[in-house]
């Protein structure tokens, strides 16, 4: 998908020191990942990271379209034009007022990382920063961990911490893999005891295949390809056995994974989380029924649910089920077919690729292989790594144009005129 620029086309290699952006960008990304929904100072850091590119917009600079806006507009777009026949008015127009200062934000991000690309490193170092900020303030501050209650009040929710943990690794492993500093492996460490207390399961499977798919793209060959999955394949069983047969990590997280299972396999009845999620599946497909084209609008599920069950409010858990419930097969294509497209095209010859497209692609396939398991569209945390992988990968190609045309122009035979 081609690239829109508006504007003038500005040179910013030269650009050096730091200048609002690059202050701007780690308070909005420590933010994202250490504070809830809704919290005042990440909406703060968002309105301020886009001012900053409203006025560095003004000064001149280009206005870069890459495909990933232009797959957030359209499904904005989708999401805004549900306000005409949804079924939950309020809840419906509060989150596409939530959705748009985001994809302002994504529109602002993008375009400060694009006009000095060393900010895309940065950002991912801000990234594990924020992780272990948050895991810090969760775990080692409050003593809290999230075994027997899934929700504490005054920090943030369990997956959201799982999230970024998930996330921090696969940064601390992309760079291990690198320059192989000791450094990223105690923050792995560290990143991993704190994921351990959530006891969360998405953010185990996100870690596990991307690890998987990360290593087997970076084999140059089928035979290292074949000993990158079987050596992938037996420390899979080394971690879940050191889980099951530690009693700690066991009470932790052992036992929800073994629900899982067997809820999977054996068809057993699994733990209060598993049931619940039978629920919600449930009571999602059923309004996707009624409504099979253009859903119920955007975030109904939400209101739907609380009406049919009469408890509480909450989403489908499941990002397939709540866009199927929420924008019908519309909504899910917009979101789904750009999506496949960029896995499709970054699988492909990712393996001759930079380290850091290899990176981008595992995660977001990572990313997606859960969305059974959470609603990624709400996922603050899970939406600004997908925005900074999909960024990766842009970049890699917009400078292989750049080096291809550079090619092309010194290899013109002079004028005779010099």
């Amino acid at each position: 998908m081609p690239t829109v620029k508006v504007g003038p086309a500005v040179r910013h290699d030269g650009l050096t020191g730091l200048g609002p952006a690059d202050l701007v960008i780690p308070v909005f990304i420590v933010s994202t990942l250490a504070l809830p929904e809704g919290n005042r100072i990440s909406a703060a850091s968002a309105l301020l990271l886009i001012g900053v590119f409203v006025l560095e917009t003004w000064s001149g600079k280009a206005i870069r379209i890459p495909p990933f806006l232009i797959a957030a507009a359209l499904f904005f777009t989708v999401s805004a034009a549900s306000l005409l026949w949804t079924v939950e008015p309020g809840r419906s127009g509060a989150r596409v007022a939530t959705f748009a200062y985001q994809l302002g934000s994504y529109i602002a991000l993008l375009n400060l990382i694009s006009w000095r690309p060393k900010r895309l490193e940065a950002s991912f170092t801000w990234v594990v920063v924020g992780a272990l900020v948050s895991g810090a303030n969760v775990v080692l501050v409050h003593g809290v961990h999230f075994a027997e209650q899934r929700t504490v009040a005054g920090v943030i929710p369990p997956g959201q911490l799982a999230i970024a943990c998930a996330a921090a690794i696969a940064i601390s492993t992309y760079r291990y893999s690198q320059t192989r500093p000791t450094r990223y492996l105690v923050s792995a460490a560290l990143l991993a005891y704190f994921l351990a207390m959530t006891a969360g399961r998405r953010g185990f499977l996100v870690v596990v295949i991307f690890l998987a798919l990360f290593y087997f793209l970076r084999a140059k060959n089928l035979s290292e390809r074949l000993r990158a999955a079987i050596v992938g394949a037996l420390l899979l069983v080394c971690a879940y056995a050191v889980v099951v047969l530690n009693p700690f990590l066991d009470n932790q997280v052992g036992y929800r994974i073994q629900s899982f299972l067997g809820f999977v396999f054996e068809d057993t009845s699994g733990d209060a989380s598993v049931q619940g999620r039978s629920l919600l599946i449930s009571v999602g497909m059923s309004m996707f029924h009624r409504a099979p084209l253009i859903g119920n609008g955007i975030d109904a599920f939400n209101g739907q649910f609380q009406v049919v069950h009469g408890a509480w409010s909450t989403s489908a858990d499941n990002n397939y089920v709540e866009i199927l419930a929420d924008l019908g097969l519309m909504g899910f294509f917009v979101y789904y077919v750009p999506l496949a497209i960029f896995i499709l095209r970054g699988v492909r010859g990712a393996s001759e690729r930079s380290v850091v497209v290899r990176f981008a692609v595992a995660f977001v396939v990572a990313m997606a292989s859960v969305d059974f398991a959470t609603v990624q569209i709400f996922s603050k945390v899970g939406m600004l790594m997908v925005v900074l992988c999909t960024m990766a990968v842009f970049l890699d190609r917009v400078g292989d144009a750049s080096d291809r045309e550079d090619e092309r122009v010194s290899a013109r035979p002079s004028s005779p005129n010099g």
